[in-house]
């Protein structure tokens, strides 16, 4: 068979196109044909350390991210589970009444999933307790 471009079926990356040097499948897999993944990372804080102080979870340039209200009380570390909130647009309010229209309110077991972010964009998170916890990552560029 001649040289040409042949096409497989990967689990968990779909469809792979590299050139084959005999078209029987045989060759050299070109990186560039292989999607980069994503590599998790942690948020910069996983904790709001001091009651309605707004803390950066991530900072760009990231390929997006996650985070995750904890339901329990065990899980937030703090008496009664609560409301968090996060915003990359302005600074996150600490109550439902003061969202600044751009804060995202998580209740207790939500989970939100951030876009990419340009370098210069940070991701924060506020609520009303000191010492309420939270668990995500991001996905590093």
């Amino acid at each position: 068979m001649a040289a040409g471009w042949v096409t497989l079926s990967v689990a968990g990356l779909g469809t792979v196109e590299f050139w084959s040097s005999n078209g029987l499948g045989t060759g050299v897999l070109s990186s560039a044909a292989v999607p980069t993944p994503n590599t998790p990372a942690a948020l910069t804080n996983s904790q709001i350390a001091t009651g309605n102080t707004p803390v950066t979870i991530a900072s760009g340039p990231i390929k997006g991210g996650f985070i995750i209200n904890p339901a329990t009380l065990a899980g937030q570390g703090i008496g009664e589970p609560e409301n968090l909130y996060i915003d990359w647009i302005n600074t996150p309010g600490d109550t439902d009444a003061v969202t600044n229209g751009t804060t995202i309110t998580l209740y207790p077991g939500d989970r939100f999933d951030f876009p990419a972010l340009a370098s210069g964009v940070t991701v924060q998170a506020n609520a009303v307790s000191a010492g309420h916890n939270f668990v995500g990552a991001v996905y590093n560029a």
